[in-house]
């Protein structure tokens, strides 16, 4: 399995695997690798395949062999503005459907430089628009790249040694059920239900947001199938399956060694503390919006983001006490 420990949010995961389908796409595009996903930090991924483009945890991907994956870094990736881009824009895609034709134009060597489903993605396009939307084109055409494509790229390097044995524990976690596939098919039922109510190609939540702001004769329908599908509650399910999280006694009974602990701390630090900045911008601009546009939809999502807020502050609050804790501070 792959050293998380060792990766940058941004870099580029290339793989493979011996199935038939990961063999008939490297062999139809002339490469290496079958599959790319784009890391995010804090044991989340983001790739494009049959489910759309979805988040997942990097500690659910086991391989069989280390030749099956490799991680790609752009290089002077210390440049935050460029990584900050890349990861709105990915997170921003979650949601838009996975096109099987436009894929296969990659397999037929399609030359073609705009894309002909502008709103649907693919593993490579979904990474090198990503890119491309910082300002930085690791390919010549980023809108049909081929895994080689991003393999060859003069604008990344290898990252070694990113891959250990996993162990058994390891594996069982990985091969049993995720909370994320939940979240997946609630993403999915929402969108689908708004393109049925109004027969618009809806695949984000920043589009369904614009179909709320412009069609206020949608705000009451997609708002009750919003509040009824679960979505407003998941921070909840991790508030029960993780309570570690937000508890110090459970965090230290959960991961008992100090060198371990200090190691998760830092990582959840940063994390969350960028959560907690992104959350208060987002707080601040949707109240402002829900003077201006009177809907159920927006009074949701301000209640939602003001409750993930208080879960981020007692991740917060719990990693401290933890840190105090082991450091005698």
């Amino acid at each position: 399995m792959i050293k998380k420990e060792i990766l940058k949010s941004g870099d580029i995961i290339l793989m493979k695997s011996d199935s038939r389908l990961s063999r008939i796409i490297r062999k139809k595009s002339d490469s290496e690798f079958s599959h790319a996903i784009l890391y995010m930090g804090g044991s989340s991924y983001i790739d494009s395949d049959g489910p759309g483009v979805q988040a997942h945890n990097i500690q659910r991907l086991i391989f069989d062999n280390e030749d099956d994956i490799i991680v790609l870094r752009l290089i002077n990736s210390n440049q935050i503005d460029i990584l900050n881009k890349i990861e709105l824009f990915a997170r921003q895609k979650i949601g838009t459907a996975y096109s099987l034709n436009e894929a296969i134009q990659v397999l037929e060597n399609g030359t073609s430089l705009e894309p002909k489903e502008v709103n649907r993605q693919f593993c490579t396009r979904f990474v090198t628009q990503a890119y491309h939307s910082a300002g930085v084109d690791i390919v010549k055409n980023f809108n049909y790249p081929t895994p080689n494509d991003i393999l060859n790229s003069k604008f990344l390097s290898e990252v070694k040694g990113v891959v250990r044995k996993a162990s058994e524990r390891e594996i069982k976690y990985a091969q049993s059920d995720s909370p994320l596939e939940t979240q997946i098919e609630i993403h999915n039922s929402i969108f689908a239900e708004a393109r049925k109510i109004s027969n618009q190609d809806i695949q984000t939540f920043d589009q369904l947001h614009e179909l709320i702001i412009n069609h206020p004769e949608y705000d009451n329908e997609i708002t009750e199938f919003l509040r009824n599908s679960g979505y407003l509650y998941m921070m909840e399910n991790d508030f029960e399956k993780n309570p570690w999280h937000y508890d110090p006694e459970a965090f230290i009974e959960y991961y008992r060694s100090e060198k371990i602990m200090l190691k998760v701390i830092n990582e959840l630090s940063a994390i969350d503390k960028r959560i907690n900045l992104a959350l208060i911008e987002t707080i601040n601009d949707t109240e402002k919006e829900l003077e201006k546009y009177n809907r159920e939809f927006l009074k949701e999502h301000l209640s939602l983001y003001k409750k993930l807020k208080s879960y981020s502050d007692m991740r917060l609050d719990t990693i401290n006490a933890v840190f105090k804790r082991i450091t005698k501070l």
